[in-house]
Formats: C-alpha cells, structure tokens, sequence
C-alpha cells in the first residue's frame, strides 16, 4: 500500500509538472502569437501611412512659376520643351505621361511638344482646351486678359471652347474672346512674330499702345501710367531686338508723338502736342 501511494504521488507530481510545463508553453507561445500580431498590426500601419503619403504626393500638383521681368524654359517628363514668358504659371501633376499629358497655363508659353499618339499633350486654360500629338505651338492666355489666342507652328492642334472645335494647320491662329465667347481663325503670313519673346525681342504686329503697356508691364515688371488716354490707340507693327527699358521707349516716341519719364518702378507716357 506505501509503495502503491508512493508510486500515485509520484505519478501525480509527473502529471503536475507536464501540465505545468504545457501551461508554461502555451503561455509562451501565446506570448509571441501577441508579439507576431503587434508586428503585424505596426507594419500595416507604418505601409498604410506610407501609402496614403505616396497616394499625396502622386496626387500633387508640380508649379512652375515665372515672375513678372523673367522668362524661363523646362523640359517635361516625357521630352517636351516648353517656354514660359513673364507672369505666367504652369501647372501639372506628378502622374503626368502615366495616363495622360495634362498641364494647366495662367500666362503665355510655346511647346515643342514629343510625339505620342497613345497619350495626347493637353494645355488647359480658362475657357479653353489646347490638343496635340507632337507638334510646336504658341498659347497666350492670361488671366487678367480679355481673351486667348493659340498659334499652331508645326503639325496640328484641336482647340475647344466651350461647343466648337477647331483644327488649326500650321500657320494658323484661333482668338477666342471672353467676353462674347467668340473664336475666330485666322491665317498668319509670319507667326515667327508670335514666339519672338523667345529670344528676347518684342514684337508688335498691330497691337495698341494701350495693349503694348501690359505686355511691357509683365515684361519689365513695372507699371505704365497714361496721363491722357487718347495715346492709347497708337498701333505698332515691327520687332525691336535690342529690348532694353529706355530703348523700346525710345523707339516708341520716334514712332507715334509721345513723350515718356522713366522712374524707378514705373513709366509715366504722355501725349507730344509738337
């Protein structure tokens, strides 16, 4: 009977200890089942965070911002060339040539754009849509003017306001008016007229003297004041090449009776009664 108990208490303590042993495993195990799933659950976090901060800046919005007195010129991802004249604001997104080829203009630029037919290249103004293939053209479309104008050099675009479409062939121009929302195309026997702030010469190809102002106000960033509004209506026709401030004035008065003073951030134009 002693040996009999002996043999069950020893039994019993086996038994106590294996589950004793089973419990410390479990426990183990569990401990890192919960450490597994911490791990988890921080890495989801960390991939979500990243994730939705890559989904935030593919989502954003590149600018490309001239200043009034500057010009600059840039090259796109997809190889096309563009140049921006003073004041102008051209926008696109960070997924551009991945879907599409899209960018939004406040302003004046040229494109030189790469050819491909999967994917055309859009310029996106207020009132207006540009499209092209691979082409070279011209776009004039400042905020704070009355209308908008698209020079197609080489190739061809598809330009839509608001319920006409129009195909420009090289050479030709369409002028859309804000006000009437009227598109007119027209024929242009020198559009190398059209780009020549490119290379740094003002052109004028029958513009007023009161258009001329705002053109030289982006160029020079500075402000043209008018003491008498009868000299706005002078017309110029010709390009000056060397465009420093005091020349273009210069030339200006040897072409129509005005006289001009030139200060520090502005220039004051009144009319030659000689």
């Amino acid at each position: 009977d002693i040996q009999q108990r002996m043999f069950d208490n020893i039994r019993l303590k086996i038994k106590e200890a294996d589950q004793a042993r089973q419990i410390r495993k479990l426990s183990f195990r569990y401990r890192i089942a919960q450490v597994a799933v911490a791990c988890i659950l921080i890495c989801f976090g960390f991939s979500l965070y990243f994730l939705q901060e890559r989904q935030e800046v593919l989502s954003n919005d590149l600018i490309v911002k001239v200043d009034r007195g500057q010009k600059a010129n840039m090259e796109l991802p997809d190889g096309t060339l563009v140049w921006l004249n003073s004041d102008t604001k051209m926008k696109y997104n960070n997924n551009y040539n991945h879907k599409d080829r899209i960018v939004k203009l406040d302003g004046e630029a040229y494109f030189e754009v790469a050819k491909n037919r999967d994917k055309p290249f859009i310029v996106q103004v207020s009132d207006m849509e540009i499209e092209a293939l691979g082409t070279s053209f011209n776009v004039k479309a400042y905020a704070t003017d009355d209308h908008i104008s698209a020079t197609l050099i080489e190739g061809s675009v598809a330009v839509t306001s608001d319920n006409d479409r129009i195909l420009l062939n090289p050479n030709e121009n369409v002028f859309y008016n804000r006000n009437t929302h009227e598109s007119v195309k027209t024929t242009l026997y020198n559009t190398a007229l059209i780009s020549a702030w490119r290379s740094g010469r003002i052109a004028f190809s029958g513009e007023t003297l009161g258009e001329a102002a705002v053109m030289l106000e982006r160029l020079y960033n500075l402000r043209i004041v008018f003491e008498t509004e009868d000299v706005k209506g002078y017309t110029f026709l010709g390009t000056i090449k060397n465009n420093s401030l005091s020349n273009v004035f210069e030339i200006m008065s040897l072409t129509v009776p005005i006289n001009y003073a030139i200060t520090d951030s502005s220039v004051i134009i009144s009319k030659n009664s000689n």
